[in-house]
C-alpha cells in the first residue's frame, strides 16, 4: 500500500495545448443546441480522433453542411443520399469528419504513456509558496488482488486506463456493489470504504437512466459516425465522453450521501493546482452542485448521483480539453428532420459550458490527494487491462450493450414525422421499445387507398398480438411498401434502411 505524502511537488506532464475560451451554449450538458461563432465548429482540429483500424468501415464522405442535416438525412421526404452498410454519405468532406475513429471495444492495454506502473520524474521544486501536490504510486494488480482490493476495508482509489464505455461503467457498478458498507473491527483507525474511480472513454454520448435516445441525441449522425450511445445507470441528463475529459464516480455509503460533499474536495484540489497543466482559471460549486468557472458561471463539470442498497455514488464528467464544437453536432436535433418526441423521460438541463484546461493526469493526481486527505491513507489501483477484470464486470458490459438496455429501458413514448413530398404526418407509439401503434394523417396529398396499401404489412405485424416488432429504423423501414417513404422513414428514426 501506498499513500500520498504530505510534501507537495509538481508532477512532469506533458505539454498542454492552449485551448481558446469560448462561451458554448449547452455543450455537452443537453440537446438543445444552436449554431455558436464563425469557427465552422473546428473540425479539422479534433485531435482526438484517429482514423479508423483495418477491418472497420470508413466513412469516405460526410454531411455537407454542419448546421442542418440536409445532406444527411431526408427533408419532407425527399430521400437525397445512398446508404452503404449503415453510413450516411454525401458529397463532399468539407468538414474533415472523415477522420472520426470509430468506436472499438477495449482489447487490452490502453495507456497511453506506454507504461504500467512506472511514473514520471517529478520535476524541480518551484518557488517557494506554490501549493503543489506528489504524484500518488500507483499499482498494477492480477485479478484476484483487485476482486479482493474491490472488497477491502478501507478507502481504495483506482484509475482505469481502459477506454471503452460499456467496460468502465460496468467496472464502476462492480466497485460500488462491492463496496463495504463499513469497515469492520478488525481495522482499528479505518473509519470508512470509500471508493474514487477515474476513467476516460472513447468518443461516446451517454444518457441518463430515466432518458429517450430518440430525444436527447442525433442517431443517424451517430451511426453514421460510428459513436455509440451508452444508457447509463443514474439519472440526470445527456453528456459526450471524449479523451478530451475524466470521468470521476465518488462511492460512500447512503448515510453518508451529500451532492455537494466531494463536488467541494475537487473544487479545492483544482485551485490550488500549480505548474504546468494547471487549469486556467479558478472552479466553484454552484447552489446545482455543478462545477463551474468561478468568475463567468460556465459549467465545467455537471453530475448524476445513484443511491441504492445503502451505498451512493456521485459521478461527473469534467470538461478539460473537449473538443465543444464538435462535440455539439452529435447532440443537435433537428425536429423537422429527426420528427418530434413526446415522452415522460427526464429531460437533459440547457447550460453554457466550457473546457477548464487542465492537464489530464494533474487533475486525477490532485483529487486523489483531496480524497485522501479527507478521508484517510488510501491504495491507489491502475487498471490497464480486461485481463485484470472480474467475469462479472464484462458480462454487465455486455448487459449495458443490450437491446433491452438501451432502447426497452426508454419510457413510452411517441414518435412523430411529417412527409411534406406526399403530404402526411406519421405517428409511432413506442412502448418499452417495441412498437405498439401507428397512425397516419393525410394532408390532402395521396389518397388514403394509396396510403393504405403502402403501410398494409406494417399494419399486419403491428396488429399481430403474437409478433412483436422492435422500433427502428430498419426494422420498420421493412414493412413499408413505397421506397421512398421506407427510406425516408428509416433514415429518420435513426439512419438505417
Amino acid at each position: 500500500m501506498s499513500l500520498l505524502r504530505s510534501t507537495r511537488h509538481i508532477l512532469l506532464t506533458r505539454n498542454v495545448r492552449a485551448t481558446p475560451w469560448r462561451r458554448m451554449a449547452g455543450i455537452p450538458f443537453q440537446n438543445d443546441l444552436t449554431p455558436m461563432d464563425d469557427d465552422l465548429f473546428g473540425l479539422l482540429d479534433f485531435k482526438h480522433y484517429k482514423p479508423v483500424d483495418e477491418g472497420h468501415s470508413e466513412v469516405d464522405t460526410v454531411f455537407h453542411d454542419p448546421e442542418s442535416l440536409s445532406d444527411v438525412l431526408p427533408v419532407g421526404g425527399d430521400v437525397l443520399t445512398s446508404v452503404d452498410d449503415n453510413i450516411l454519405t454525401s458529397v463532399d468532406d468539407d468538414f474533415g469528419l472523415s477522420a472520426f475513429s470509430f468506436y472499438t471495444p477495449a482489447a487490452g492495454v490502453i495507456n497511453e504513456k506506454g507504461m504500467h506502473s512506472e511514473y514520471p520524474q517529478m520535476a524541480a521544486l518551484p518557488d517557494e509558496g506554490s501549493a503543489l501536490h506528489i504524484s500518488p504510486q500507483k499499482e498494477s494488480m492480477s485479478l484476484p488482488q483487485l476482486e479482493a482490493t474491490c472488497k477491502a476495508e478501507e478507502p481504495v482509489a483506482f484509475i482505469s486506463r481502459m477506454s471503452d464505455p460499456y467496460v468502465n461503467l460496468a467496472l464502476e457498478d462492480y466497485i460500488y456493489n462491492n463496496m463495504p458498507l463499513k469497515p469492520s473491527l478488525k481495522t482499528p483507525g479505518i473509519t470508512n470504504c470509500n471508493r474514487l474511480l477515474f476513467y476516460t472513454n472513447t468518443p461516446c454520448v451517454v444518457i441518463g437512466k430515466n432518458q429517450n435516445p430518440y430525444k436527447e441525441a442525433n442517431l443517424p449522425l451517430l451511426r453514421s459516425l460510428g459513436i455509440p450511445f451508452v444508457r447509463r445507470k443514474s439519472g440526470g441528463g445527456t453528456v459526450v465522453h471524449d479523451q478530451g475529459n475524466v470521468n470521476y464516480s465518488f462511492m460512500t455509503t447512503k448515510e453518508q450521501f451529500d451532492r455537494h460533499q466531494f463536488g467541494s474536495v475537487i473544487v479545492k484540489e483544482v485551485n490550488v493546482a500549480k505548474g504546468e497543466g494547471a487549469p486556467k482559471f479558478p472552479v466553484k460549486l454552484n447552489a446545482r452542485g455543478d462545477i463551474v468557472n468561478a468568475v463567468s458561471g460556465e459549467k465545467i463539470s455537471g453530475s448524476a448521483y445513484k443511491l441504492s442498497k445503502g451505498r451512493s455514488y456521485h459521478h461527473g464528467t469534467m470538461l478539460l480539453e473537449s473538443n465543444l464544437d464538435v462535440l455539439r453536432q452529435l447532440l443537435r436535433r433537428d425536429p423537422a428532420q429527426l420528427g418530434v418526441v413526446k415522452s415522460a423521460s427526464v429531460d437533459s438541463v440547457s447550460s453554457p459550458v466550457m473546457n477548464l484546461g487542465m492537464d489530464a493526469d494533474l487533475f486525477i493526481d490532485q483529487v486523489i490527494y483531496g480524497f485522501q486527505q479527507e478521508y484517510g491513507p488510501a491504495q491507489v489501483v491502475e487498471i490497464v487491462s480486461e485481463e485484470q477484470l472480474p467475469p462479472k464486470v464484462l458480462e454487465e458490459a455486455q448487459n449495458l450493450k443490450s437491446w433491452e438496455w438501451k432502447f426497452g429501458s426508454s419510457p413510452k413514448f411517441t414518435h412523430t414525422f411529417t412527409n411534406t413530398t406526399h403530404s402526411f404526418d406519421i405517428t409511432f407509439e413506442v412502448s418499452r421499445g417495441y412498437l405498439d401503434a401507428f397512425h397516419v394523417t393525410p394532408h390532402g396529398g395521396v389518397t388514403i387507398k394509396e396510403m393504405d396499401m403502402w403501410f398494409k404489412y406494417l399494419k399486419q405485424v403491428v396488429g399481430d398480438d403474437a409478433k412483436q416488432l422492435r422500433y427502428g429504423g430498419s426494422e420498420v423501414a421493412g414493412y413499408i411498401l413505397e421506397d421512398t417513404v421506407s427510406d425516408w422513414i428509416g433514415l429518420s428514426i435513426d439512419g438505417t434502411l
